[in-house]
């Protein structure tokens, strides 16, 4: 979180190694979750991890949502799953984990775009409470990683459109509440526009509201959080003392 790139190539190894080396079952989808999403913020490759460490706990993780974790796994923790996947092109057992999210991402999408398809998920996979967010960086990650099929094609043309309509009737929803960030739909909407395997579909261009178009832009997190603390300190007399705090690189929001 803090962005300590150096000391984090020579950490990150050594935890990932003294992960791969606990039972199966003892390493949590949050703990992975946590591993991942770091390793994509710094920029880590694959390649930095020797013995086949990461491939290792990937794998481990894969095998616990197939045997029943994925009742219990929250949205939030797949959709930065799947991102951090994307981000770091993690490949061998992250593609297959991939695969799986979209599955359970497809699952909870809107009703129009599952009516044909609902019958083909495994009991306990459908899930609930997947914000478009959520259900956009697993998009991306499908998209960065090229894992088309027919129903993630789908999937991820659906996405598109759904926020798009997303931006167009919530203009002044805050950013980390439920919109997505811009950069992942330019991605995806110039996959959707020159990919065969997603149809070369000639879809429109997603313009935030001016409210929040200069944050958006910049991929700047703004959320009801922030905007209730920033209040409570103004009203404490601190307004004065106030700093904008901007992120641009190695970052998730």
């Amino acid at each position: 979180r803090a962005s300590l790139r150096d000391e984090s190539f020579v950490l990150f190894p050594q935890v990932v190694h003294r992960f791969a080396e606990l039972p199966r079952k003892e390493l949590g989808l949050q703990d992975f979750t946590m591993i991942s999403w770091a390793i994509a913020a710094v920029d880590m490759s694959r390649d930095s991890f020797p013995n086949r460490s990461l491939e290792i706990i990937t794998k481990n993780v894969l095998d616990n949502l197939r045997t029943g974790g994925l009742v219990s796994a929250r949205e939030s923790f797949l959709a930065c799953i799947a991102w951090a996947c994307g981000k770091a092109d993690l490949r061998g057992a992250a593609g297959q984990l991939v695969d799986l999210i979209a599955r359970v991402a497809s699952a909870a999408a809107s009703p129009p775009m599952l009516s044909p398809l609902q019958h083909q998920w495994p009991q306990g996979e459908r899930r609930s409470g997947w914000s478009q967010r959520h259900l956009t960086m697993v998009a991306w990650s499908l998209v960065v990683q090229g894992r088309y099929n027919s129903t993630t094609a789908a999937f991820v043309r659906e996405t598109y459109m759904s926020v798009r309509e997303l931006y167009q009737n919530c203009p002044m929803e805050g950013v980390s509440d439920m919109l997505p960030h811009l950069d992942q739909l330019d991605t995806i909407r110039l996959a959707l526009r020159c990919l065969p395997a997603l149809g070369r579909v000639d879809v429109p261009p997603i313009t935030p509201p001016p409210t929040m178009a200069g944050s958006a832009t910049l991929d700047i997190t703004e959320s009801v959080a922030q905007r209730q603390a920033e209040d409570a300190l103004r009203g404490l007399g601190l307004g004065s003392r106030l700093r904008s705090e901007v992120v641009l690189e190695g970052n998730l929001s």
